[in-house]
């Protein structure tokens, strides 16, 4: 029977890749891959219709019922309108984007083409030079334009990126799909054991070191070995 898994990511994530490596590895299983805010995510897995979600972390009002799986951090940017002065930065601090009109971004539940998205409407803003706005980096790649920049924040706390799905869900796709994320190769499982370790027993020894008989000394045109020579201190000056 063909079992079909879908999962769940967040925009800023970018599946892809991992889409490619399950339809090497787990071509009887096809891999549906919808895109899905936060919360419509982690409904869709509590629901049964996601077997699976990438998700942003930490993930609020969760319970022992779902595994949470960390898999990578991103670094948050500001967003400001172009020719602002952090244009000319390679990156700025958190006190200098403070002192800057901070724009808040708001959440939506679902993704609906009559649901604005609050992301892009904060983005239109600072555009229109209202205040600049703090975004995970993969977001605000997402939502890049011409008429803004992104400079990341040296000391701003990280966002980071996790694969959820229940514990009773638990099974052989959703270990393949986390080991695809992870970066396992097909060829190992989990659970597998590590190799033997090299015994005394099984090393060979080392071949014994020999010395090489000296070369003899060269002889000179007469066929005669010259003999060595010996230093001799100077004398000194008769008084």
């Amino acid at each position: 029977m063909v079992e079909q898994v879908v999962v769940r990511f967040v925009p800023g994530v970018t599946p892809a890749k991992w889409q490619r490596a399950w339809a090497e590895r787990m071509p009887d299983n096809p891999l549906e891959i919808r895109l899905a805010e936060q919360t419509e995510a982690i409904e869709a897995v509590c629901g049964g219709d996601a077997l699976l979600a990438l998700v942003r972390l930490p993930v609020e009002n969760t319970d022992e019922r779902m595994h949470v799986v960390p898999l990578y951090e991103e670094r948050a940017v500001v967003v400001a309108p172009a020719e602002h002065v952090f244009e000319a930065a390679e990156s700025v601090t958190l006190a200098e984007v403070e002192a800057e009109t901070v724009l808040p971004v708001g959440t939506r539940d679902r993704i609906e083409e009559d649901v604005p998205d609050p992301v892009k409407g904060a983005v239109e803003l600072v555009a229109a030079n209202v205040g600049v706005v703090v975004l995970p980096m993969s977001v605000a790649r997402l939502h890049a334009r011409k008429d803004v920049v992104a400079r990341p924040i040296d000391d701003a706390p990280t966002t980071g990126v996790g694969l959820v799905w229940l514990r009773e869900s638990d099974g052989p796709l959703a270990q393949e799909f986390m080991g695809v994320v992870r970066g396992r190769t097909a060829r190992s499982s989990r659970g597998a054991s590590e190799p033997e370790p090299e015994t005394e027993a099984k090393r060979k020894p080392a071949a014994p070191r020999t010395r090489k008989p000296p070369k003899p000394a060269a002889k000179d045109q007469r066929g005669a070995t010259p003999k060595a020579s010996h230093r001799t201190k100077g004398r000194g000056k008769r008084r």
